[in-house]
């Protein structure tokens, strides 16, 4: 952190005698004059070494912010040339609604600190994510002083518990600082408007396809990530020396971070190969591709390019750390095709040199592209990640009007389940569009189904939702007030079990063949897939084995969030839901439930039970009181027999 520092006599300094110059007299002094410098304190140990991204910076910002402050700060970040962090500096701490800042101070404080680049930032205590009028005008006259200096400032970010607005994601620092800084939110929109004749060959189109191709792995995959983000900083970096007034000599590589290859060229001595006709990717539509399709649509699109040695072992590890997490399995349909193309990249990654032609054989090619195309992501899906880009942010008007336009004119065929989320997308656009609403914004049941579908992990903005303490007595006219966490089910789910709260029991039963399994697993899938989810579906029945491998391919039921265990672990404590198949088999009762229940009081379980050659379930009746919902399957028909959250009636199960 930095601040400022005054020497008095109290500090454990000795004073020099200052000189008085002007022929002032001396004797109206105090016997010392305080000397202002800035001082760096070592403060927390953030481990920050450089910001990429505004999701980088707001991420710090937490940890200045701290938990839930009540009083408005008003923070500085410092950052050098290339990004890299110098410190940060809380300017101010105002009331519960307002702050102040003063420009000067802040304007000197940067040109001490030597900082290239500053990053301002306040909060808003009330969660309020959308600029003031006030504020607009404090990031114009910030952005105007630090220019005079030759400091850029790269964004003003409003800071909530809840998430964040950022003026330079949003492009309302347009016409204040004509730079519009490159996230990995707006990269693959902005790129292609960036003049080609000012950029490096390490920052060119070629590199650009690799991250084009591989921008949806940015949140699963270090080595992806890391390599966006050194692009995305060196991108940043050009264009913040191209909208200086004064044009600067090039700046040599930081000697500590290995810096992007430029492209080599070609020797004319060899001949180029005859052009193959790229997959088009009109295959089957299907809400997410499967893992093995989309490593070979990875690796089709590679033929022909030249890549660096880090971008083959980048897709080397992604694959690898696929088929170590069991992701893609030994006993794929595809398995013959990714260990063909494994073998592939480890000799590409074993040889010398630092830049590789990938060239792959043409019957090869011809099977590979084959299976490339032969399944295609939904329009609808598409549009669900489009939104995601714009929740929760301002002045994005222009982006959700076209949006909005996009979603009427597809052809879709959404499932149920689907056409539920488009529908809740479009009011929302609706809403914001016609100013009913300040942002894009749906419920946090809907968001967390949208950010499981499209594979994101952030974190959904936290609604003002109440629980009520086991034990805690309450009136009832306060409880009429209470809003409870539901979990927004749709389709069937809403049809067999209705819209439960946050944590609940859900009991299945019944006789061999019935059902009931598949059932447990098509829910857990749906808790995963629809509502982000951790599930941990236990297959202590028929074990991890060929068995529940088929069903999962059988009800297209793979996901991240859904992981599968032969039998309980000791730890449960990064699961929100837990199924057992089945409690008998397990040998468990309901005073193991109950013991489950007291030390994870956050879990929601549900339990498949045998049933008796008279239909019945085996076991104590006890299993049927503790449950919050019944269902009995029966010859692949699912009937909600108890029910305290308003499901009823009987879906098929196949």
């Amino acid at each position: 952190m930095l601040e400022l520092a005054h020497k008095t006599r109290k500090t454990m300094y000795s004073q020099k005698k200052e000189i008085v110059l002007f022929g002032i007299d001396k004797s109206l002094l105090k016997p010392f004059v305080p000397e202002i410098k800035i001082r760096m304190n070592k403060g927390k140990a953030f481990e920050v070494e450089k910001l990429t991204s505004i999701q980088d910076a707001y991420q710090l910002l937490k940890r200045i912010y701290g938990r839930n402050p009540i009083q408005e700060h008003f923070i500085v970040l410092l950052l050098s040339r290339t990004n890299k962090l110098t410190g940060y500096y809380r300017h101010t701490i105002g009331t519960t609604s307002a702050t102040i800042a003063d420009i000067s101070m802040i304007v000197g404080l940067a040109t001490k600190a030597l900082a290239h680049g500053v990053i301002i930032s306040h909060n808003h205590p009330s969660g309020a994510k959308v600029p003031s009028e006030p504020d607009k005008a404090l990031t114009q006259d910030i952005s105007q002083a630090l220019k005079t200096v030759k400091i850029t400032l790269l964004d003003h970010i409003i800071y909530t518990t809840d998430g964040y607005f950022s003026f330079a994601d949003s492009g309302v620092l347009n016409g204040i600082n004509t730079m519009n800084m490159i996230s990995v939110n707006n990269l693959i929109t902005e790129y292609p408007k960036i003049n080609q004749d000012n950029l490096p060959d390490a920052l060119k189109q070629d590199e650009f396809e690799f991250i084009r191709e591989n921008i949806d792995l940015y949140a699963e995959d270090d080595d992806i990530k890391k390599y966006i983000d050194t692009f995305m900083a060196k991108l940043n970096q050009v264009e913040a020396k191209k909208h200086d007034k004064k044009p600067e000599a090039p700046e040599r590589p930081d000697s500590t971070e290995k810096p992007l290859k430029p492209k080599k060229q070609v020797k004319k001595e060899h001949q180029p190969k005859p052009i193959k006709s790229k997959p088009d990717f009109e295959g089957e539509m299907v809400e997410r591709i499967e893992p093995e399709i989309a490593f070979i649509r990875r690796y089709v699109n590679m033929d022909g390019k030249v890549k660096s040695k880090d971008q083959v072992l980048a897709f080397l590890r992604s694959l690898q750390k696929a088929i170590t997490e069991r992701i893609i399995r030994k006993t794929s349909n595809y398995a013959e095709e990714i260990r063909d193309i494994q073998a592939n990249l480890v000799m590409l990654a074993n040889k010398q040199g630092t830049q590789f032609t990938i060239s792959i054989d043409d019957n090869k090619f011809d099977r590979l592209s084959k299976l490339a195309k032969s399944e295609s992501v939904m329009p609808c899906v598409k549009f669900v990640k489009l939104f995601l880009s714009l929740q929760g942010k301002a002045d994005v008007k222009d982006k959700a009007k076209k949006l909005l336009t996009d979603i009427e004119n597809a052809t879709m065929k959404p499932g149920e389940a689907m056409k539920h989320k488009i529908a809740e997308v479009k009011k929302s656009l609706r809403d914001y569009i016609s100013g009913k609403k300040d942002v894009p914004e749906i419920s946090e049941s809907v968001l967390n189904g949208l950010q499981g579908l499209a594979g994101c992990e952030c974190e959904a903005p936290k609604e003002n939702k109440q629980q009520i303490k086991p034990g805690k007595i309450i009136s009832s006219s306060d409880l009429a007030g209470v809003t409870f966490n539901l979990m927004g089910f749709t389709g069937k789910w809403l049809e067999l079990i209705g819209d439960p709260s946050d944590r609940f029991m859900t009991m299945i039963y019944g006789g061999p063949g019935s059902g009931k399994s598949t059932l447990a697993l098509e829910f857990a899938h749906y808790l995963a897939k629809d509502h982000g989810k951790r599930v941990l579906f236990v297959a202590h029945e028929e074990k991890v084995g060929q068995t529940i491998q088929e069903k999962l391919i059988r009800l297209k039921a793979f996901h991240k969030n859904l992981f599968i265990v032969d039998k309980l672990p000791g730890d449960l404590g990064g699961y929100d839901f837990l199924f057992i198949d089945s409690v008998n088999s397990h040998g468990l009762s309901p005073l193991d439930i109950e013991k489950l229940i007291n030390k994870y009081p956050k879990l929601s379980i549900a339990y498949v039970c045998q049933t008796t050659k008279d239909g019945n379930f085996r076991g104590s009746k006890e299993w049927e009181h503790m449950a919050d919902v019944v269902i009995h399957a029966n010859i692949g028909v699912a009937i909600s027999e108890k029910n305290r959250f308003g499901g009823h009636g009987e879906v098929k199960v196949w």
